[in-house]
């Protein structure tokens, strides 16, 4: 068991592993397009407003890994952010969901002044279920400037659901354990660099790892015995040829001081490009040269290389809303096949892309 404490710019984190979307809070700034009604009620717009911009948060989880008396598994946080003000407000808006915030003074939050700002007093609060608000209603308005800082605490389920902050069970040499009657060890992280919400992720596991390391950490975790068994090392192998390839290419340094790789046994995508803590199911980041094909190497390369390439194209740089994700996606998935063609040169891999994919088909086509 143990008490994570963060000082992220977001965060999502896992048990045992996994996601990265926040299921915790959310809160940055977008342009809006609004319709009458959202502008005179925002929170009925999945668009956040352009008012407030948050600069730093501060989190502290604390998963339970024993089911309560109801047979349910908890976690509770704590969070403190801190926010500009750009445009003058009564009206916080931050991303909320599946919490059980606690109530203080009849209020889901509390609001307090940085520096020489007053902070308003909070007039009303609640939750806006369908598109996943705490709404803050003030009784004046933050001041353009002015910088602030809300608190929330919060209960919610650490359920096994694959989505935010979830549970994840494997078994080792048949057994499954979980250790009782340790003390609860309370982990700090040192503030990340900015970057999107969704990007971050935490995993809470006894897994082990095979380490390199060069100008950056390189770390390849899984379950013990899998690493015993060296399925991690062709992951581990190909990571620094791979990461070294796109910064000469992009001729930009890998932003972080550490890259670490997770295989994890229960996981809703492929793999998902967190920033420094990639995570991906078991089946495409481990290799066994004993029992695993050529096919599943080939595929193992290309998806480090993929997330790998996100590292750049998506986490550096960042699309601004949704509707451009397939920018983060094309130029990963396209730089892919030239990262695993670097560590892979004997398999023509660039080659093979140009033929086996189909959009290379029609692109020749219209040329025709």
């Amino acid at each position: 068991m143990g008490k994570i404490q963060c000082s992220p710019i977001c965060v999502g984190c896992t048990i045992l592993g996994m996601a990265s979307l926040a299921a915790i809070v959310g809160l940055w700034t977008v342009q809006l397009l609004p319709s009458t009604e959202s502008r005179d009620e925002p929170w009925k717009s999945y668009r956040l407003p352009d008012t407030l911009v948050p600069t730093y948060y501060n989190i502290t989880l604390w998963p339970r890994l024993h089911p309560d008396a109801y047979g349910l598994f908890l976690f509770t946080g704590k969070c403190k952010v801190v926010f500009t003000c750009l445009k003058e407000t009564d009206l916080i808006l931050i991303h909320c969901n599946k919490l059980n915030l606690t109530s203080f003074d009849g209020h889901l939050a509390k609001l307090s002044a940085v520096g020489t700002a007053v902070a308003p007093s909070i007039q009303k609060s609640w939750m806006q279920e369908v598109t996943q608000y705490l709404v803050i209603q003030l009784k004046s308005k933050l001041r353009a400037g002015e910088h602030y800082e809300l608190y929330t605490e919060f209960v919610g389920e650490l359920a096994d659901d694959l989505a935010g902050f979830y549970r994840s069970e494997y078994e080792e040499n048949g057994e499954k354990n979980i250790h009782d009657g340790k003390p609860v060890t309370v982990t700090t992280f040192e503030p990340t660099k900015s970057m999107s919400s969704y990007l971050l992720a935490l995993v809470v596991s006894d897994y082990t790892n095979v380490t390199s390391a060069n100008n950056t950490l390189i770390r390849i975790w899984a379950r013990e015995k899998a690493i015993e068994d060296g399925h991690g090392d062709y992951a581990l192998n190909i990571t620094g040829p791979i990461l070294k390839f796109f910064e000469d290419y992009y001729n930009v340094s890998y932003p972080l001081s550490k890259s670490d790789q997770i295989a994890v046994p229960d996981f809703y995508f492929g793999a998902m490009e967190n920033w420094g803590l990639v995570i991906y199911r078991e089946t495409n980041l481990l290799y066994d040269p004993l029992t695993s094909s050529n096919a599943n190497k080939e595929t193992t390369a290309t998806i480090i290389a993929h997330e790998l390439a996100h590292m750049w194209f998506g986490n550096l740089v960042t699309l601004k809303w949704w509707n451009e994700v397939w920018l983060n996606e094309g130029f990963a998935s396209y730089v892919s096949y030239l990262g695993a063609d670097f560590a892979e040169p004997s398999w023509n891999v660039w080659t093979q892309s140009l033929y086996l994919n189909p959009m290379m088909h029609c692109g020749k086509m219209r040329q025709n």
